[in-house]
């Protein structure tokens, strides 16, 4: 809110362009699940900003993504990257204890950042966050333990508890529709397993598939791929409790000591010989953007065939956003 604020004084942009671009901004299909709800004018005029917090958390990951043309004249831009800076050690799985000190260095500096630049927005949490360096040495990856999971708990039963219509006895109707809500997942033979569930399945015919993708798998399955008159697609593969979806971003390998992240994309979800393998493009690493705090990536048509029993970097789906003309892929 404060870097608002910030650019409308500067007259960069008004209130009106602020809730228009938060309104037509084209959300990828993985972040769309918590898209935010467009700043309106009155949210800036009471300085506050509505939303869930997961749905904060994603206004907070893309703000230099929606706002890429101003965010470079914002003073107190140094702030935001600092805290993302901080956010991207917080929120690793698995951390290094090496990398402790530093991220105490980042607390006392966004510390002393906000009581110089934001000194009106200092509240407690300011000083909380140099509490993490400790927390974290003590306790583990906060990401264990972290409230994100009970406010999603709590929605859940703010839902619950808004569509029964049943006041007489709240606690009792909760904690009945919790159980059984915990009854069927758990009756499941699957909740502990490893299985695969597809969805969005349909046949393509071989007519249907690019030449780039024909030539890779014939290469690679030979007569098993030629005898075959149609394949079996999906949209999406959850496999061992990780979820693939077609058109998102992965994560496959890291280079160089610096451990510079490889991506690549699944262009197909395929089913071939009874196991499913993903056609991705191997997207290329340009560099790391600062000012939007995401990797710049571009594809050269690299296409290849990934089991997905192989990934086994950061099993998150990222989407693909366009700044400026460049691809970026947003990592945390």
């Amino acid at each position: 809110m404060a870097l608002l604020k910030e650019a409308s004084n500067l007259k960069l942009i008004t209130f009106a362009a602020i809730q228009e671009r938060t309104e037509n901004f084209s959300y990828g299909e993985l972040d769309a699940s918590n898209k935010p709800p467009p700043i309106q004018v009155k949210h800036l005029n009471n300085d506050r900003i509505t939303g869930s917090a997961a749905q904060k958390f994603c206004l907070f990951r893309l703000f230099p993504i929606i706002f890429s043309d101003m965010v470079e004249h914002l003073k107190s831009f140094k702030i935001y990257l600092i805290l993302r800076e901080m956010l991207d050690i917080i929120l690793a799985l698995p951390q290094r204890k090496s990398w402790l000190p530093y991220l105490e260095t980042l607390s006392i500096n966004f510390q002393c950042m906000m009581l110089e630049l934001l000194p009106d927005k200092a509240t407690p949490k300011v000083h909380y966050a140099t509490e993490y360096t400790k927390i974290i040495e003590e306790n583990g990856p906060p990401l264990r333990y972290w409230c994100m999971r009970y406010e999603g708990a709590h929605l859940y039963f703010k839902k619950i508890a808004m569509q029964s219509y049943n006041f007489k006895n709240i606690p009792k109707t909760l904690a009945q529709r919790q159980q059984l809500r915990q009854c069927f997942l758990m009756s499941k033979c699957r909740f502990l397993k490893s299985y695969q569930e597809a969805s969005g399945n349909k046949i393509i015919y071989m007519h249907e598939i690019d030449s780039k993708v024909k030539v890779l798998l014939n290469h690679r399955y030979g007569s098993q791929f030629i005898q075959s008159q149609t394949l079996l697609q999906c949209s999406q593969l959850i496999h061992n409790h990780v979820i693939y979806k077609q058109h998102a971003v992965y994560v496959y390998d890291l280079e160089h000591v610096e451990e510079i992240p490889v991506f690549f994309q699944i262009i197909h979800i395929l089913k071939l010989n009874q196991e499913w393998i993903f056609v991705v493009d191997l997207l290329n690493t340009d560099g790391f953007s600062t000012k939007l705090w995401s990797y710049r990536v571009s594809s050269y048509d690299r296409l290849d065939i990934v089991s997905p029993n192989n990934i086994k970097y950061y099993h998150k789906g990222l989407d693909l956003y366009k700044v400026d003309h460049f691809h970026v892929v947003n990592l945390t």
